[in-house]
C-alpha cells in the first residue's frame, strides 16, 4: 500500500533558529546588564568606604594638628615668661615663635 497526498501542506517547525538567536541574545544583555550593577554597587561601596575613611584621617589629623598648636602655644608662653624673668635668651622666644608658625600651617 503505497499513500499518496496531493494538496498543500503546512510545516510548523518546532526550532525557530531566528527566534532562539534573539533570546539568548536578550538574555546575555541582561546578564550583562546585571553585571554592570554589581560593578557599580561595588564601586559605590569602594568609593564610600574610601569618603569615610579619608574623613575620620582628617579628624584625627586636626586633632593632632590642635594639640601642637596648643602645645607650642604654652611653650611660648613660657618661653617669654622666662625670658621677662631674665632665665632664658631671646633666641628661645624666637624659636617657640617660629615652632608655633610651624604648627599653625
Amino acid at each position: 500500500m503505497i499513500g499518496l497526498f496531493v494538496g498543500p501542506t503546512f510545516v510548523y517547525n518546532l526550532i525557530d533558529p531566528q527566534r532562539s538567536d534573539a533570546i539568548d541574545s536578550t538574555r546575555s544583555a541582561i546578564d550583562l546588564a546585571k553585571m554592570k550593577i554589581l560593578k557599580v554597587r561595588g564601586d559605590i561601596v569602594l568609593n564610600v568606604k574610601k569618603n569615610y575613611y579619608s574623613y575620620l584621617f582628617a579628624k584625627e589629623n586636626s586633632a593632632k594638628r590642635n594639640e601642637l598648636v596648643n602645645k607650642f602655644q604654652s611653650k611660648l608662653e613660657k618661653a617669654i615668661y622666662f625670658f621677662s624673668a631674665g632665665q632664658r635668651p631671646g633666641l628661645d622666644v624666637s624659636k617657640a615663635e617660629v615652632d608655633l608658625a610651624d604648627a599653625r600651617t
